[in-house]
């Protein structure tokens, strides 16, 4: 499933009790990271993180890899019990890996509703839809951001055009 861009590895986790790990019900790798890697520091994560709404961790250490420092956006959901977790590169835009969080969670929730309280994690990692549709949430967001550049760059063109006349 490696795209091998900005966006690295995406999961849900349904959380448990305070100071529990809770169980990984979506792993995915979508880069170039170690799946026992990015599961190692996701328990850690959940541990740390617990509850917060939304919020962004910068990971710069090398403990587990010599990979560059990442970003970490992690959310829950106001009144759920999941945390869904994002591995960006840190220059990834913080607002666009929400936008894929939020993605994440739309297709989870179209594709499972409420038995996303209750599915397990070989019930959603075996879904060929799924999985074929995380690459292609990420891709939909990278290609957003090229044509807002794209778009960006125009109209500077225009403007030094006009200041040219």
């Amino acid at each position: 499933m490696g795209l091998g861009g900005n966006v690295q590895y995406v999961a849900a986790v349904r959380l448990a009790g305070d100071g529990e790990e809770g169980d990984v019900i979506l792993s995915a790798v979508l880069g170039k990271e170690d799946a026992m890697e990015c599961e190692t520091r996701l328990k850690a994560l959940v541990r740390a993180v617990g509850t917060h709404q939304k919020v962004t961790v910068v990971d710069r250490s090398r403990l587990f890899s010599s990979h560059p420092a990442r970003a970490i956006h992690c959310e829950v959901r106001a009144g759920e019990r999941i945390l869904y977790v994002l591995y960006t590169t840190v220059k990834f835009d913080q607002a666009r890996a929400f936008r894929i969080v939020r993605e994440v969670y739309r297709l989870l929730e179209a594709l499972y509703g409420a038995q996303l309280a209750v599915v397990k994690r070989t019930e959603l990692e075996g879904d060929e839809e799924l999985m074929q549709e995380l690459p292609e949430i990420v891709r939909r967001c990278e290609r957003d951001e090229l044509e807002e550049l794209k778009s960006e760059v125009d109209e500077v063109k225009e403007v030094m055009q006009s200041n040219l006349e």
